[in-house]
């Protein structure tokens, strides 16, 4: 009885620190903030998520003020377009604007 009191207080210490510095889940430590205005409106990728693709492409989870994304992008031709948008059938290549959000990823991802 004492020792699995001992194990139940162990177990519960460790789950505390785990959750409390950050090693129970890797989320927020794949993310990587690419652009924030002083309304804090942000835009970040899942670093974990970037995928080479046979197509010659990079697939890429981003997130713009909580809304996540599936990106792919092309980056010999320097297009990207939403595969998670359900709104385009099919997702259209668009150009990657300069000086824009889609522009930060594309220099985050692309060799």
């Amino acid at each position: 009885m004492r020792m699995c009191r001992l194990v139940s207080t162990v177990t519960v210490c460790l789950a505390f620190f785990m959750f409390s510095s950050g090693c129970a889940t890797n989320e927020s430590a794949a993310w990587k903030t690419l652009q924030e205005d002083t309304y804090k409106n942000t835009f970040s990728y899942d670093t974990g998520s970037v995928e080479h693709t046979p197509a010659n492409t990079v697939k890429v989870m981003a997130s713009s003020n909580g809304a996540k994304y599936l990106y792919e992008i092309d980056c010999k031709a320097k297009k990207m377009r939403i595969l998670s948008d359900r709104g385009v059938e099919p997702p259209q290549w668009l150009n990657i604007v300069g000086r824009s959000g889609d522009q930060l990823l594309y220099d985050a991802v692309c060799p």
